[in-house]
């Protein structure tokens, strides 16, 4: 799988990025198991101004593409399955 990531997005702007960490939680409940929502955090240390920065968070947002999978849902198919005894 190839997950395209956006560091240039902040290059572009001339902005150095020092700290970049996404924190993610989710659960499940119910029966039948079901989603209970998903959570993430962003801590990012960088030279610009802090709105400058949430703009640049807000725009990696809308191009991530697991998030955007996730949002808006995708057909999970089983592929091939080897059973070894």
């Amino acid at each position: 799988m190839h997950v395209q990531r956006h560091p240039a997005r902040g290059r572009n702007r001339g902005i150095a990025i020092t700290k970049l960490e996404v924190s993610v939680d989710g659960g499940f409940a119910g029966d039948p198991v079901a989603s209970t929502g998903i959570t993430y955090s962003v801590d990012l240390a960088a030279d610009a101004p802090d709105d400058e920065l949430r703009r640049l968070v807000a725009e990696c947002e809308q191009v991530a593409a697991i998030s955007q999978v996730l949002r808006h849902g995708t057909q999970v198919t089983a592929g091939e399955i080897r059973i070894r005894g």
